[in-house]
């Protein structure tokens, strides 16, 4: 399973979120309660003309979410710079985030900073969580973790549920300040527990991986279903995994394909990835290599690695497709420069076989080197063969039973049958030195 990717986010403020005294404003929440937000719209459109900042603000969220009247940014942008000009902190906020994300108006990170830190100085929760994400994110001001943390902080002691995620994220990755898992889960709880489907997220990978808390995998598949419930397409994917391999759940591979379809229309890689495993093996779904090309060419495409490895394996064996070795070696390729091992691996093979591309034992050997440095066994193996024929490599008998060796250690039946024929044919000292060697390699990778 993968670790979790630790998210924060900025936000704008809804309206309507304070109590209100009895008149036409009450009237107004009262239309927008009960969804009627034509006359919601009439009635505060008079008030914000006469330069109510509150109506400024509220009609501003009204056109900014498109209720009661076309969504239009520019016009929400107008009402809350005319709010925000009065000093109405969840005007000046609305109207960063506006700046932050190009909304109505070119994007503009030194303004949306402007209005965050103008709200952020008058209390507002919001303005210091989103001042937070910038600082850390060094977007419109220099990287900051330290600035990070001090916004991130005062909006945690209102008790925001994102600036609690992303503090929590800031301790989980030891991010200006000593790792603490133990503290990270902590604020991902009081996240997750008000609701935030990141923070619940966030919790579930903590539980999974036993980091801050024991390691509990019922309970991170609670905190997963949790979120993937709200949409979230990481926790669809995560919790798919969970299903898949029994994990906190009764296995269940069609629930499995039910989470991992969620997250991949949600155009989720992983979730994809996972999703197009499913069809190739036929687990929870019946088989299908058209829907496993599918789903790994749409994760392929965003650059997930294992997903193009495994469509450079469909095109090798003409699975849901027309063989074709060139496109094969071409997404083997992109696998590989990524250094995934079986890729590499692959790309190999194909460089040593001449199949979709020249033959090249020089080249199958770099990209084999470049495996088996990873650990993996079978390219480890492969070299060590090379090794001891001079394919592509200077015959080598010594580098050859090393890595024969430590693929043999790895549990590689071949290999250790190999190392043996040729430790036969070989002087003591040269297989001393070949032993010398594995286990020098083994100490500089123990870790």
């Amino acid at each position: 399973m993968k670790s979790g990717l630790l998210l924060i986010a900025a936000t704008f403020i809804v309206a309507f979120s304070a109590p209100l005294m009895a008149g036409p404003m009450e009237d107004a929440k009262a239309a927008y309660d009960r969804g009627d937000y034509q006359t919601s719209v009439q009635i505060l459109r008079p008030l914000a003309e006469k330069g109510d900042a509150t109506a400024q603000f509220r009609l501003g969220v009204m056109y900014e979410r498109g209720l009661g009247q076309p969504q239009d940014y520019a016009t929400a942008l107008k009402w809350y710079r005319a709010a925000a000009d009065q000093g109405n902190a969840k005007a000046q906020t609305n109207l960063g985030f506006l700046f932050e994300r190009g909304m109505g108006v070119a994007q503009d990170y030194d303004e949306a900073l402007k209005w965050y830190r103008s709200a952020a100085e008058r209390g507002n929760a919001v303005a210091q969580r989103n001042l937070g994400v910038m600082h850390d994110l060094g977007q419109g001001v220099a990287q900051d973790f330290a600035a990070a943390l001090t916004w991130y902080q005062a909006a945690v002691v209102q008790g925001d549920d994102v600036a609690q995620n992303n503090l929590g994220a800031m301790y989980a990755a030891g991010k200006g300040l000593s790792r603490d898992d133990r503290e990270a889960a902590r604020l991902y709880r009081l996240s997750a527990e008000q609701g935030y489907y990141v923070g619940q997220y966030n919790l579930g990978v903590m539980y999974r991986n036993g980091r801050g808390v024991p390691k509990d995998d019922v309970e991170a598949a609670k905190w997963l279903r949790l979120a993937a419930d709200q949409g979230d397409a990481f926790a669809q994917s995560d919790l798919g995994q969970m299903y898949e391999g029994g994990l906190g759940v009764q296995k269940d591979d069609t629930e499995a394909v039910k989470w991992y379809s969620m997250a991949a229309e949600q155009g989720y890689p992983i979730g994809q990835h996972n999703l197009s495993i499913m069809y190739l093996d036929g687990r929870g779904v019946a088989r299908d290599y058209r829907e496993a090309v599918r789903w790994s060419r749409a994760a392929g495409e965003q650059g997930l690695a294992q997903a193009q490895n495994n469509l450079g394996i469909m095109y090798l064996n003409g699975l849901g497709l027309t063989r074709d070795f060139a496109e094969a070696f071409k997404w083997f390729k992109l696998a590989a420069e990524q250094g995934e091992v079986n890729g590499q691996n692959n790309l190999a093979n194909m460089y040593s076989k001449g199949v979709g591309v020249a033959r090249d034992h020089a080249a199958a050997a770099r990209w084999l080197v470049k495996a088996a440095e990873a650990g993996d066994a079978l390219s480890m193996y492969q070299l060590g063969d090379m090794y001891a024929g001079g394919y592509g490599v200077p015959r080598d008998d010594v580098r050859a039973l090393m890595w024969l060796e430590l693929a043999g250690a790895k549990g590689n039946e071949a290999a250790r049958n190999r190392r043996d024929i040729l430790a036969k044919h070989m002087p003591p000292d040269q297989v001393a030195d070949a032993k010398r060697l594995a286990s020098k390699w083994l100490e500089a990778h123990s870790n």
